[in-house]
């Protein structure tokens, strides 16, 4: 299948989160217009045994089943269990699932067959309707049947809520469709994660989705693959709260994300190493938001976007990375309506950028992928400027034998260029090195040559080595 032919592919595909939501609101007006408002009953899960029924009015007390809009449930449970649904089901308030105790753990599996537990918040906005993660170690799988946690007053879905109480919720088979949706709410509910994985998963948020919600929240991660999709309406965000670091977003074997609002990695006062990874088939089509996605803006480094191999981030109009942090390339591919702007970070790695990119500070250009040597493709403008810097690295036992950038559009040339080598091969006569970019740079760093040898320089953008002269008449080497 050709790139376009995909990119058409994944655009058709981006409709069906958008059904399930559209769904989602229907399914709770059937199953909820019909209950009368009664007074609030607080149900605890008393069932002991591997399997049982949600809908069994003995496995909790007092016996019964919560189905008003003021009515709320917890499971306090440590062990493996399994709940299911006989028919749809409609909970109007809140819940909170965890372990019995702290240093314990739950293993929970939702299988909800063909059925829908239509799971709506009685709270205000902004409050934990549903926590997957209350207290010790919460796991859940959804494994079959739809989830949905939406509402007018926009209670949160939480995966790992209090200190100590990480949670991990995996959707294998089924669908969530959720306002809300954050991961550690709490410095300490780490590391929380949530994998969506199969072509029959499906999350859609109707809000914002959070990694890492409290200062010094980190290792808290979103994993979409095998097939699995995510679309978010609103705020899509990794490490947005200060300090909260080392959070990670992947998306690989064929997994979808789908964002329509603002998207940033490490927003938060000296947040560090958020990192979002896109790669194997994977896509991010970010919606072509007009606020641009951002990289760093909270001042801290090291946070990134990784587009590896046969990786695909679409529909971006502007893509802004702040000093410390950077874009890695790997054999991936990249769309920006405007452009990709550096300020003072770094912009590496091979593959294809389809846009402009536009250094505006003390960025480095450098089409490595760590030591391997490749080929950068911009297929618009490449603009650098007096503080910036190229580094290109050769290494004739690779091939390519050297790092190159191909510009199809405009290249302004400007700044430091500084040619390095992995010290693997050596440098001999003959050499002959590509760059694909030429002229302007101020100043140019080249490896140092035997006395015996020269740099070549005069084809622009070729870097070639040729033994030094001899002038007759002349004791030695020429030094020219």
């Amino acid at each position: 299948m050709t790139m376009m032919n995909q990119l058409r592919a994944i655009a058709c595909g981006f409709h069906k989160p958008l059904k399930a939501l559209a769904a989602g609101a229907l399914a709770f007006t059937l199953l909820a217009g019909a209950k009368n408002a009664q007074a609030q009953t607080i149900y605890s899960w008393t069932n002991t045994v591997a399997t049982s029924f949600f809908d069994d009015p003995g496995v909790w007390s007092p016996v019964g089943i919560p189905t008003n809009a003021l009515d709320s449930f917890t499971i306090a449970k440590s062990g493996t269990f399994t709940i299911r649904l006989t028919n749809n089901f409609a909970n109007v308030g809140s819940f909170q699932i965890g372990a019995a105790g702290g240093n314990q753990q739950i293993n929970l599996t939702l299988d909800f067959g063909t059925n829908i537990f239509a799971g709506l918040s009685g709270s205000g906005g902004g409050l934990s309707a549903a926590v997957f993660g209350q207290s010790g170690t919460t796991v859940v799988y959804l494994s079959v049947g739809t989830l949905y946690i939406t509402n007018a007053s926009n209670g949160r879905l939480t995966v790992g809520r209090n200190g100590g109480a990480p949670g991990q919720f995996n959707l294998t088979n089924g669908t969530v469709v959720a306002q809300a949706t954050i991961l550690a709410n709490n410095a300490l509910a780490v590391p929380s994660k949530l994998v969506i994985t199969g072509a029959g998963s499906s999350w859609t948020n109707g809000n914002l989705f959070t990694i890492g919600n409290a200062a010094s929240a980190t290792f808290c991660s979103l994993v979409i693959t095998n097939s699995g999709s995510m679309t978010v309406m609103a705020q899509f965000t990794a490490g947005v709260q200060g300090t909260s670091h080392s959070n990670s977003v992947l998306v690989d074997t064929s997994g979808r994300l789908f964002t329509r609002g603002t998207a940033t990695f490490g927003a938060g006062a000296g947040s560090l190493g958020n990192i979002i990874t896109v790669q194997g088939g994977g896509l991010w089509d970010a919606g072509g938001f007009a606020i641009a996605p951002t990289i760093g803006a909270g001042g801290g480094s090291g946070n990134g976007l990784v587009i590896g191999n046969n990786g695909v981030v679409s529909n971006m109009n502007v893509l802004n990375i702040f000093s410390g942090n950077f874009l890695k390339l790997s054999n991936g591919f990249l769309s920006v309506k405007t452009s990709v702007t550096n300020t003072s970070g770094t912009v590496g790695g091979f593959g294809t950028i389809a846009g402009n990119v536009v250094f505006a500070g003390t960025g480095t250009l450098s089409p490595s992928a760590g030591t391997i040597v490749g080929k950068l493709t911009i297929t618009n403008n490449l603009t650098l400027v007096s503080t910036s810097t190229t580094i290109i690295r050769l290494d004739s036992s690779q091939t390519p034998s050297n790092d190159s950038i191909s510009v199809g559009g405009t290249a302004t040339i400007a700044g430091t260029l500084t040619v390095v080598t992995n010290g693997v091969a050596p440098l001999s006569a003959g050499d002959v090195y590509n760059i694909g970019i030429a002229g302007g740079f101020t100043t140019t760093n080249l490896p140092s040559l035997p006395p015996s040898l020269r740099w070549n320089n005069v084809t622009a953008g070729v870097l070639a080595i040729v033994p030094q002269e001899v002038v007759p008449g002349v004791t030695g080497l020429t030094n020219q």
